[in-house]
């Protein structure tokens, strides 16, 4: 007799596994940082801070945490929200992807939107108001009066909703504001301008 073949296990719609991963950072009072950073959690963490994890990994820091899914599930999930195609998700990753399911929308209609958004911003376009030619000065520099700054104070708010962090985090964290290591949170131009490049913005 023929041998049957074995059939690949029924994977849970992604989109469920971030309703429940969501609910389970909620009863945890986490934030995918917290879960991601944390030794507890994330044994990979506190041997060479590893944050960006293979399925099974990922499956060992969601059980410690709480939630039960198998890694078929996982690599489901993975290849959901796999921005870079890494065969890794990392914390922006995650985040980004349990803000646009609380919006109520497709991650990937949301990427199409993105890419194409991406191909019209990059078209050429009248300068606006607010635009200068000073090469010197960088673009989102208040004091070079080349960006409006209610504009630079959304993507402010973008950042922080991205990173899930506050903007007292920001300016007390070493890694964005060195100068913090002196007690110092008062930055000038120059000075915060670095702590926003240093926080990918």
């Amino acid at each position: 007799m023929a041998k049957q073949m074995k059939k690949a296990p029924t994977r849970v719609d992604p989109q469920i596994v971030l309703d429940r991963l969501h609910a389970t950072l909620a009863a945890n009072h986490l934030r995918i940082a917290d879960l991601m950073r944390s030794r507890y959690y994330n044994p990979y963490y506190a041997s060479n801070h590893k944050d960006a994890l293979n399925a099974a990994e990922l499956q060992e820091v969601f059980g410690r945490a709480g939630l039960q899914v198998s890694v078929y599930d996982v690599r489901g999930l993975m290849d959901y929200i796999d921005a870079d195609h890494s065969g890794t998700l990392g914390i922006d990753e995650i985040i980004n992807a349990l803000r646009i399911k609380k919006r109520g929308q497709d991650i990937k209609e949301n990427e199409k939107c993105m890419a194409t958004k991406k191909s019209t911003d990059s078209m050429p376009k009248e300068k606006k108001w607010h635009q200068k030619d000073d090469p010197e000065q960088h673009p989102l520099s208040l004091h070079a009066g080349n960006w409006d700054p209610r504009t630079v104070l959304d993507h402010i708010q973008e950042l922080l909703l991205l990173k899930q962090m506050r903007l007292v985090d920001l300016f007390r964290t070493p890694h964005y504001n060195p100068s913090y290591k002196k007690g110092q949170e008062s930055l000038n131009a120059s000075d915060l301008h670095q702590l926003l490049s240093r926080a990918g913005l």
